[in-house]
């Protein structure tokens, strides 16, 4: 696993860790002297906790003696710094991932821009000129001079060196 990898699972642990006291350090009920805390578990299995019920989804209240506490504004900032860092990585991620799906769809590309001047001048060469036919852009048929068929074949060769190189 590498050092980013390691530091990504830390402070997601640190997230976790924090969030779930986090409520119980500003839900302070000052007549009973203690912490009203909704507990759930999430759509992935996860037992969750918060100062606010989550509307359409069942919640048990869970009071929390002895939570004479202050506000740690320390924990929290660190909290946000933690959730900033996880948010920007996961940008980072997301990124890395389309430039990867990029760069597989313009190989494919290449390769197939390859294979197609691959066939033409496998074409070119196995016929001379006179017995080649080239269609213009108006439909007219005329027939391809020998050194109109070189001049493509130098061009066809040009361009497999090109896909050579980028290979």
């Amino acid at each position: 696993m590498n050092h980013r990898a390691k530091s990504y699972l830390y402070r997601t642990y640190l997230v976790a860790i924090c969030v779930a006291f986090a409520p119980m350090m500003y839900a302070h009920d000052k007549e009973t002297d203690h912490v009203l805390v909704y507990r759930w578990i999430d759509d992935a299995g996860h037992v969750q906790y918060s100062d606010s019920s989550p509307i359409g989804v069942d919640t048990q209240m869970i009071a929390v003696s002895n939570a004479q506490l202050p506000v740690d504004t320390a924990l929290q900032s660190r909290i946000a710094a933690i959730d900033a860092l996880t948010k920007q990585e996961i940008a980072f991620d997301q990124h890395e991932r389309a430039a990867k799906r990029l760069d597989k769809a313009l190989d494919a590309a290449r390769r197939k821009s390859c294979e197609q001047v691959a066939a033409e001048l496998a074409r070119l060469e196995s016929r001379p000129g006179p017995k080649l036919l080239i269609v213009d852009s108006n439909g007219n048929v005329t027939r391809m001079t020998e050194s109109e068929r070189q001049r493509k074949m130098s061009l066809a060769t040009q361009k497999l060196g090109e896909c050579s190189k980028a290979q």
